[in-house]
């Protein structure tokens, strides 16, 4: 069953021109990251997703970064650069 904008709850930013900009290490593939059938991340894919967290979130300290509300939703651009 498809969502509607009716079916979802959100909010208008209170600070609609943020920005956060960050960069992390290109994160490990699927097939590298999880077990057969995705029954399960592995260990050196988890310490990727811990050592991320904790970086965007100093960042987000750092740069005086105002916590919306859950119900705001935030568009994200990714840029990939490949060695």
């Amino acid at each position: 069953m498809a969502t509607t904008n009716k079916d979802l709850k959100f909010q208008t930013p209170n600070k609609p021109r943020q920005k956060l900009l960050f960069s992390v290490v290109i994160p490990p593939s699927s097939n590298n990251a999880f077990y057969n059938g995705r029954r399960g991340i592995k260990s050196h894919a988890k310490l990727w997703m811990a050592r991320c967290k904790a970086h965007v979130l100093k960042i987000i300290e750092e740069s005086g970064w105002q916590h919306e509300n859950e119900q705001v939703w935030f568009y994200v651009d990714l840029i990939y650069y490949f060695p």
